[in-house]
């Protein structure tokens, strides 16, 4: 202690330190409200994520489709030919030189395997597109039509955008 000061006690200043943080803090109740809060904000913005996210994934296919479609109508004015029909997942003898053949290789944007075909599928000279195997992500009319939107009319029975076999090949025409 020094000299000329009083002796003070410490511990009514530890009460008074104690009692004030008591006083500033959240009780139970208040954390649960906002835990409440929180958990009600989540589930009004994940789905709109989703959402954009299976938007996005669309927008995606529709332009790798398109790019493939002219990779093939570029071929074609090279070598007087389509893409051969290399079977679905497998990117046709030439590919690499117009694109990555890891990317054509690899699952598409919405699920599926990419596939070229070539005077076969529907009675088409060449075309593009995604096969749903059963394996993996699948999509359904409902979704495909959301795509057939970005090509044209939203009707997978006619235009540029088709739906070949049902739920299972979905291709963009190349020539017919």
């Amino acid at each position: 202690m020094r000299e000329g000061h009083p002796a003070r006690s410490v511990r009514p200043r530890a009460r008074q330190r104690t009692r004030r943080a008591a006083a500033c803090a959240f009780t139970l109740v208040e954390i649960l409200i906002v835990v409440a809060i929180l958990g009600i904000l989540a589930a009004i913005v994940v789905p709109q994520f989703a959402s954009a996210t299976a938007s996005a994934g669309q927008s995606a296919f529709a332009t790798n489709v398109r790019a493939y479609a002219q990779a093939n109508a570029l071929y074609y004015q090279d070598f007087g030919e389509y893409f051969e029909d290399s079977g679905t997942g497998n990117a046709p003898v030439m590919f690499g030189e117009y694109f990555d053949v890891a990317d054509f290789e690899s699952e598409t944007p919405i699920g599926g395997e990419w596939d070229f075909e070539n005077n076969g599928v529907g009675g088409y000279e060449a075309a593009v597109g995604v096969v749903f195997t059963g394996a993996g992500t699948t999509q359904d009319d409902a979704f495909m039509e959301q795509v057939d939107r970005i090509f044209d009319d939203g009707d997978l029975a006619n235009g540029g955008f088709r739906e070949i076999e049902d739920n299972v090949r979905y291709y963009q025409i190349v020539s017919r």
